[in-house]
Formats: structure tokens, sequence, C-alpha cells
């Protein structure tokens, strides 16, 4: 939350490095592979896509007006399950796109099976109907 974070004096600081070494050992295992893969895929590429993505983020942005809301008062696809979480609700756009992204993960997930079961069926020449056993 805003305003929460503290600092730490550096013998604190090298304390919790101790503690935490094994998680420090596998958070520069990765940071290893990760700056490996991007010295292969190339600082200027990334950077390329990095402003396409700030580009097409801020385009959503205009396109899609989102709220947070109390998941108690979201219904459809964009309630999640259990209590006291945060969902979010499209206030402006009416963008398949949208909707999508505001959609409960479960709901997403349910939405991207059926589409492809029915490429499968598509695919295969089956007739859509539930699983044969």
């Amino acid at each position: 939350k805003e305003g929460w974070k503290k600092s730490l004096n550096e013998s604190t600081k090298s304390n919790l490095k101790k503690y935490l070494n094994s998680d420090y050992m596998l958070y520069n295992h990765f940071k290893r592979i990760f700056e490996y893969k991007l010295k292969q895929f190339g600082t200027n590429k990334m950077n390329s896509e990095l402003q396409n993505l700030a580009e097409t983020t801020a385009d959503m942005t205009k396109s899609c007006s989102v709220t947070a809301e109390d998941n108690a008062a979201l219904r459809g696809d964009s309630a999640w399950w259990g209590p006291g979480l945060v969902g979010y609700k499209v206030t402006g756009g009416v963008a398949e796109e949208c909707r999508l992204m505001v959609m409960a993960e479960l709901k997403f997930v349910d939405r991207i099976r059926e589409k492809q079961r029915g490429e499968l069926h598509v695919k295969t020449g089956e007739k859509k109907g539930p699983a044969s056993k």
C-alpha cells in the first residue's frame, strides 16, 4: 500500500541478505538467464517491444474505461469467487477486448477451453458435444 514502505538500516539489510541467501541465489540465477536472453534478443529490439507495449496499453486505456469494484457488486463474467476480492468493471467502451480485460480468471479459462475445443472439432471433423467415453 502507498506510504507503507520503510527504510532499513545497513545491519538489518545484511542480516536479511544472509537469512534469505537461498532466495537471493535463485533470483540471481534467473536474473543471469534473463540478461543472457535479453542480450541474445537485443536491447534495441526489447526497447522497441516495450514501446509498442506502452502504446498498446495507452490505446486500450483510451478505448476501455475500467474501474476497480468490490467483488460483491460485480455480476456475470466479471465476478470472482470468494469474499473480499476486488474486481474490475468496464465503465466505458463496448469492445470485446474491454470485456475480456475484466473477465474473472476461471470464466476466461473456460472461454479459452471452449474455443480450443471448437477448433479441435473443426480440425478433426468431429461433431461438437459432450466428451465421449
